[in-house]
């Protein structure tokens, strides 16, 4: 297994980066303003069936030619540093990424060079090197639009009040955004943001439910987190569903995992199932802890789903409905 490499020649490369080009194009097309649904979805399944069928014909390639030398990388990627709020949401989202495109991971902390040497979560990612890209790709992506609608910044091509939308519906603080707009920290300018809010949830035809009354901004925030995550885990998931592989080509890919997770090992041997009957016996009672139901903000899961279901998977665009 090599690390951190790609094909081994250009005509390789060519044929990767054609495919990759084609998958952002229709991710594109299918996160387009004037995209309907159905279309959308139709766009989607065929950007992740020319993955799929990359993938099979790169397997046959290989099973056949016994001195191809396309084999399963591994790649080294930062996650995050230690201590980000939403280290957590980063890891799900890097590890439904790895899930769909096919690849085997595992974490680790390290100091990063690129950031000041800080303690940051550091993903191992080993599989092919289409796949591994693919992952990194959507990631990326997705992380880039996540991170804007939790973080959103004032964006001068846009009005006060739209600003003020934008923000608030992000789960910022009124404080926070009256500091940001330039209106000064007092409940004067806190109560301009409101207005401004509710003036513009009516242009937009929505319920102002973000006025700052019996509104927790942390929960919200975290609801809105963890949601965004499930959504996009659910449409990666139909998107591979609605791919069109026939069971051919499934077979075939059975035999890459098996090479993946074979790299896999061989990289990480003490992450290697050991044979039944080997683990050591525990004895004595277990103890369990009850479960809790964690505490949720049903305006944060709705805020959340809907930014995932308008997340652009295209790298080169930015969310379709942001505004």
């Amino acid at each position: 297994m090599s690390t951190d490499t790609t094909f081994d020649t250009d005509e390789g490369r060519t044929a990767l980066d054609n495919i990759l080009r084609k998958v952002q194009g229709l991710l594109a097309k299918a996160d387009h303003p004037n995209t309907g649904e159905h279309e959308a979805d139709a766009f989607r399944a065929k950007a992740e069936e020319l993955m799929q069928r990359y993938r099979i014909e790169e397997s046959e390639l290989i099973s056949k030619d016994a001195t191809a030398t396309i084999t399963p990388v591994l790649k080294s990627w930062v996650v995050c540093e230690n201590g980000n709020p939403y280290l957590q949401r980063f890891w799900s989202l890097l590890t439904i990424c790895a899930q769909h495109a096919g690849c085997r991971y595992t974490y680790s902390w390290a100091p990063d060079p690129d950031n000041d040497m800080k303690y940051s979560l550091i993903a191992k990612i080993v599989g092919y090197e289409s796949d591994v890209r693919y992952a990194t790709m959507l990631y990326t992506t997705i992380r880039m639009q996540f991170s804007a609608r939790l973080e959103p910044r004032v964006d001068v091509s846009l009005s006060d009040q739209e600003n003020a939308y934008v923000l608030r519906l992000a789960g910022v603080e009124r404080i926070r955004i009256a500091a940001m707009l330039g209106w000064g920290a007092t409940n004067s300018a806190c109560a301009r943001v409101t207005r401004m809010y509710i003036a513009e949830c009516k242009v937009r035809g929505e319920d102002p439910v973000l006025t700052g009354k019996g509104n927790s901004v942390k929960l919200y925030r975290e609801s809105f987190a963890e949601s965004f995550v499930v959504g996009i885990n659910e449409r990666l998931y139909f998107m591979r569903i609605n791919s069109g592989v026939n069971s051919t080509g499934e077979l075939v890919l059975v035999n890459r995992k098996e090479n993946v997770d074979e790299a896999f090992y061989n990289a990480f041997p003490n992450l290697r199932p050991k044979p039944a009957g080997t683990g050591v016996a525990t004895t004595g009672r277990q103890r369990y802890r009850k479960w809790v139901a964690p505490k949720r903000s049903a305006l944060g899961e709705a805020a959340g789903r809907r930014a995932a279901e308008d997340a652009n998977l295209d790298p080169r665009g930015t969310s379709k409905k942001f505004l």
